[in-house]
């Protein structure tokens, strides 16, 4: 569910506007995206041990990476498409209507605002910010639970800062020393990307 609450998100923003979490395309997108996970999690022995890659058959499921990768694409082109059909320069909705306003700019071969590179750009979108913000959030709740001192300090800065008629602020930020911590405490205590074989050296 976190997963899903955050793909939503990163839709809005980039396609501008929020899937039912019952939508057939939003449940086969996301269902991309975690599958992937799991077998790029497998595949990470190609980057480890290079040599593996020739090894016989398709044990670290390459080639359902590359088809998943495929329709993740196709789906991101197609949203693309159905935002140019409705693009207007002066209602700018969301990330890709901004992208679109840079290709009108640029020169039509210019390779940095073609369709791949915005589908692409699209794509990392969901690859950085999906599991991983889930996870950190995720994080979060599990420290929060077994922590109550923890969860009081934090309800009472945001009631002393933030009070209860509102919601926070990134103007906020700069007097919630407590909560600043607890983030920084579970970006610290609940690392997501940790470093394999090829980087330690």
């Amino acid at each position: 569910m976190t997963t899903m609450a955050i793909s939503n998100i990163i839709c809005s923003i980039t396609f501008g506007n929020r899937f039912e979490y019952t939508d057939a395309k939003f449940k086969r997108l996301t269902s991309l995206f975690a599958e992937n996970l799991r077998l790029n999690s497998v595949g990470g022995a190609i980057r480890s041990f290079p040599g593996v890659r020739f090894l016989p058959g398709d044990m670290f499921n390459v080639k359902k990476l590359i088809q998943n990768f495929t329709d993740i694409k196709c789906f991101a082109l197609e949203q693309i498409a159905e935002h140019r059909k409705t693009f207007a320069e002066e209602n700018q909705r969301d990330f890709i209507d901004a992208f679109l306003r840079q290709q009108i700019k640029h020169d039509e071969d210019d390779p940095i605002f073609d369709d791949m590179n915005l589908a692409t750009v699209v794509i990392n979108l969901f690859l950085a910010g999906t599991e991983t913000t889930a996870t950190m959030i995720r994080w979060a709740i599990i420290y929060l639970i077994h922590n109550k001192p923890i969860q009081d300090k934090l309800r009472q800065e945001i009631e002393t800062v933030v009070g209860t008629s509102r919601i926070p602020s990134l103007g906020d930020k700069p007097s919630m020393p407590y909560y600043e911590a607890f983030i920084t405490e579970v970006f610290r205590m609940g690392n997501i990307a940790p470093l394999s074989v090829p980087h330690g050296a």
